[in-house]
């Protein structure tokens, strides 16, 4: 068995790269723009639900490695739980406050090049109103529905740090597994039998991202290991095909719309998938993708400007070769103006 290097791993960075795109693939919704209506999300198997299925590893990858490389943190030779855990909540919030502010202007490119000034004030008129009426929600997922993974990331760190300072790893685990369990009942499971009816999204929180988190916390404590590439594939591969038995099973017993955030199965992906990466194979060590991955901040944080730019020409297109051609776009836009950012030192926190 090889223990693998606790030096920043460049195959967690390569696969942020793909993790990225899946994100994006999620918000642009590839293939579901052809045809005058266009395609109903979740209604059935079609190109677009399957795509948006696949992509739901990415998040939960995300939670895994952030929580593995805080475990390795706090770990380290008189390390101060508390000070890193305050340095990284601070560095969250702050990042989650700046794109609130970036994200209260309307980005759609009708409103922004067809109609403007008119159609952009109204869009951001419309918005402020909007925060207004909604503070709360606004707070946890702030002025853009993606930004909730900050805030929740946030409150993972916090919720581990204590149960860590404690010397209680094991109720860590045993609350994190509870919250997974009652954040399935609200949402995905929420039309069954022993569903929870919420008026929130439960995903925004610590509920569905602890469980991922505190994941990252065990496996940083053994130590990244080559050999964790095999029960990882086979995690994806398992975790995958449960994954559409389950949707489908949702589908047809109590008419679950197949387009889920996750389900209970989406955990054996994301955290198969944060096996292989640490696992660091030598076919993920690609500097170039390394390179691009450290910038997943910043492609997460942005690329909403470029799809809101893209959806009207989307609708317009209807065609799938422009959904794909438009996800690309995206990426590239994305990481262009993350890499500008990330070269002005007042923005370098923002993107990196």
């Amino acid at each position: 068995m090889t223990t693998v290097p606790s030096t920043r791993l460049e195959s967690v960075d390569a696969l942020r790269v793909p993790a990225m795109i899946a994100v994006m693939a999620i918000h642009a919704v590839p293939f579901s723009h052809a045809g005058a209506a266009g395609v109903a999300i979740g209604s059935r198997f079609d190109a677009a639900t399957v795509v948006n299925q696949l992509a739901r590893f990415a998040v939960p990858y995300f939670f895994v490695i952030s929580g593995y490389f805080w475990g390795q943190r706090v770990q380290a030779s008189d390390a101060n739980v508390v000070a890193i855990s305050w340095r990284m909540v601070r560095r969250l919030l702050l990042v989650f406050a700046a794109w609130s502010v970036v994200f209260v202007f309307p980005y759609e490119s009708d409103r922004i090049i067809s109609d403007f000034p008119h159609g952009f004030t109204s869009a951001l008129s419309r918005n402020w109103q909007w925060f207004g009426k909604h503070p709360w929600l606004v707070m946890v997922q702030g002025t853009n529905g993606h930004l909730w993974y900050l805030t929740a990331l946030a409150s993972c760190v916090v919720i581990s740090a204590v149960f860590v300072a404690l010397r209680r790893p094991r109720l860590l685990w045993a609350l994190a597994v509870a919250l997974f369990l009652a954040t399935l009942l609200a949402e995905p499971y929420h039309a069954t039998p022993v569903g929870l009816s919420v008026s929130f999204n439960a995903r925004n929180g610590p509920g569905f991202g602890l469980l991922f988190f505190a994941t990252g916390v065990v496996l940083a404590a053994r130590g990244a290991r080559s050999s964790w590439l095999r029960p990882g594939v086979v995690l994806v591969v398992v975790g995958f095909a449960a994954q559409f038995a389950e949707l489908a099973w949702l589908h047809r017993a109590y008419h679950v719309n197949l387009a889920q955030d996750f389900v209970a199965s989406t955990a054996l992906v994301g955290i198969g998938v944060a096996l292989v990466a640490l696992a660091n194979p030598p076919v993920l060590r690609r500097p170039l993708l390394g390179r691009l991955g450290a910038l997943g901040l910043g492609l997460y944080a942005v690329h909403p400007i470029f799809v809101d730019l893209l959806e009207p020409v989307a609708v317009r297109m209807a065609s799938p070769w422009w959904d794909i051609g438009a996800l690309a776009m995206v990426f590239a836009l994305s990481l262009r103006l993350s890499w500008a950012l990330s070269r002005w030192r007042w923005s370098r926190m923002l993107v990196v």
